[in-house]
Parts: structure tokens; sequence; C-alpha cells
């Protein structure tokens, strides 16, 4: 009797031992796949930024065009103004400047909004991609 509890006690032992090493290299193929996953979602981030700081950029560079070419029309119209032969020439002027000033502004504005919509959409594309793909295996594993 010894020498069946013995044996029965070895091939439990030999079957636990099995099963937790099945169970470990089950544990390590779901840390990889969970590893892999997460270094996806980073590069899809990194990506999404890249594009986002590189629109801003062009953004500003196009916005800094516009300070300029403010700075240079308020200076002429500046000019302008101030000679002016009558009250009334000074107002009318200073009017049409008001007037187009505005429809620039408005139009800088239009631009930028536009810029910025463009921006967003590019940005959040490579996420976008990802979302697919965690749906697709999602689908896969259902």
């Amino acid at each position: 009797m010894t020498a069946k509890i013995r044996a029965r006690i070895e091939e439990l032992a030999a079957t636990a031992q099995e099963r937790a090493k099945d169970a470990a290299e089950r544990a390590t193929e779901v840390s990889k796949t969970a590893v892999e996953f997460n270094r996806e979602n980073v590069e899809a981030l990194v990506e999404s930024g890249k594009i986002a700081a590189k629109g801003a950029q062009e953004l500003g560079k196009t916005n800094v065009k516009y300070g300029r070419e403010n700075l240079t029309e308020a200076s002429r119209v500046l000019k302008e103004v101030f000679s002016a032969a009558t009250p009334r020439d000074f107002f009318e002027k200073q009017a049409d400047y008001m007037r187009s000033n505005l429809d620039r502004v408005m139009d800088q504005t239009s631009n930028n909004a536009d810029a910025v919509t463009k921006i967003a959409g590019k940005a959040y594309q490579p996420i976008a991609d990802r979302v697919s793909e965690i749906r697709k295996e999602l689908k896969k594993a259902a």
C-alpha cells in the first residue's frame, strides 16, 4: 500500500508540475502579447504626437507670416491715414482700413480653423488605425 500511495503522490506531483509549466508558458505568452500590444499603442501615440507637432509648427509659421503682412499693412495705412488732407479723408481711410482689417482677420481665422481641423484629423489617424486593429483582434478572439 505504501508503494501505491508513493506512486500516486509522484503521479500527482508530476501532473501538478506539468500543469504549472503549462500555466507558466501561457503566462509568458500572454505577457509577450501584452507588451507587444502596449508597444504598438505607444507607437501610435508617438506618431500622432509627431504629426500634431509638425502641424502646429506649420501653423505657427503661417501665423508669423500673417503677423508680418498685418504689420506691413498697418504701417502702410498709418502713413496713408496721417497724410489725409481733411478730417473726412482721415475717417474714410480709417474706416476702409478697419473694414479690410476685419475681412483679413476673418479670413485668417477661417484658414486657421481649417488648418487645425486638418491637423487634428491627420494626428488622430494613427490612433484610429490602432483602434481598428484592436477591434479586428477582439473579433478574432471572440
